[in-house]
Formats: C-alpha cells, structure tokens, sequence
C-alpha cells in the first residue's frame, strides 16, 4: 500500500473509518508488512 495524500474532506472522512475498524491492540498482533501498511 502506498501512501496517497489526502486531498478532500470525503478522503479524509474515508481514512478516519478504515482506522476506526481496528480493534485496540490489533497492532501488536499484525506482523511487520501489515504494520507497515497500516502505518503508510
């Protein structure tokens, strides 16, 4: 996943949802390449 610049309220709106769809602590479970495309 590469990392796209958010360019609108509604991509932005988008962004803040996919984010949200993560459970706390889901992070320390994913391995290396998920981290980094969850963080790119």
């Amino acid at each position: 996943m590469a990392y796209d610049r958010i360019t609108s309220h509604d991509e932005y709106l988008k962004a803040v949802e996919q984010y949200q769809d993560y459970e706390a602590g889901t992070y320390q479970s994913m391995t290396l390449k998920e981290r980094m495309d969850f963080l790119l």
